[in-house]
């Protein structure tokens, strides 16, 4: 009987326990839930930090301001580029056909030139020119200096007939050619690097299909495809030296 009356009096104690855990925590979830809706209520906006349907937001009115203003810049040129683009570069117009082919030309020589015992190796290191030259061509389209009044798409501001194609398959096919006649490769890349900066852009502007801006020169094309064949080489370089180590 003693035991007995000890067992229930355990289990009292445990479940008067566990009534007392449940109505704490339920006391906590009414403290959440209403600190919730007093900063959905925008009660705590003075210090720049409310919670809204979408989540936490944490920026100061100011930048908030200014990034909708960004933002509806952005919407704005999007629109008038689509607008340009479907006066001026649609299938329309015989220059989006000739981007076209500007794009499509390239990847097929590049597909019966390529030496097949070095695909991996050249196309890492046409990726490489592909992502540095599209990095630089980009930023010197948002930032005014350069445009390319045709283009394929509306969605890429730059030229991707260029950024995709027809340069990086260029650059492979010479680096394809320095090693298979063990040639100088910055040599012959810096000559390239001339060639296109000094006759293939100035060409292009003479045809309409490149404008320089502001203060870019050929110059400063000459200065970036420069940088471009480097980083490139480099990184393949240093990707062919871990290969090696294994």
């Amino acid at each position: 009987m003693k035991a007995s009356r000890s067992s229930r009096i355990r289990i009292l104690i445990y479940v008067q326990c566990v009534k007392n855990i449940l109505s704490h925590q339920k006391d906590d979830n009414n403290s959440i839930g209403k600190g919730i809706q007093t900063l959905r209520k925008g009660q705590f906006k003075n210090k720049k930090t409310f919670l809204t349907e979408k989540g936490w937001i944490t920026l100061p009115t100011n930048q908030k301001e200014y990034l909708e203003k960004i933002n509806d810049l952005q919407e704005k040129l999007a629109k008038t580029w689509t607008e340009y683009w479907h006066h001026y570069s649609s299938p329309g117009s015989w220059q989006f056909w000739a981007t076209l082919a500007a794009f499509i030309l390239p990847l097929v020589i590049l597909y019966f030139l390529i030496d097949r015992k070095k695909a991996f190796h050249l196309g890492f290191y046409g990726f490489n020119v592909h992502v540095w030259f599209h990095y630089i061509d980009t930023a010197g389209v948002y930032n005014g200096l350069w445009t390319y009044p045709y283009q394929m798409n509306t969605v890429i501001p730059v030229s991707f007939s260029l950024d995709a194609s027809l340069i990086p398959v260029t650059f492979m096919l010479l680096y394809q050619w320095t090693i298979n006649h063990h040639k100088n490769y910055y040599l012959y890349a810096a000559g390239l690097c001339l060639f296109l900066a000094f006759i293939f852009k100035p060409l292009l502007e003479m045809i309409g299909f490149f404008q320089l801006h502001e203060w870019a020169t050929y110059g400063h094309l000459f200065l970036f495809y420069l940088i471009v064949m480097l980083l490139s080489k480099w990184i393949t370089n240093l990707f062919l030296y871990f290969e090696k180590q294994n």
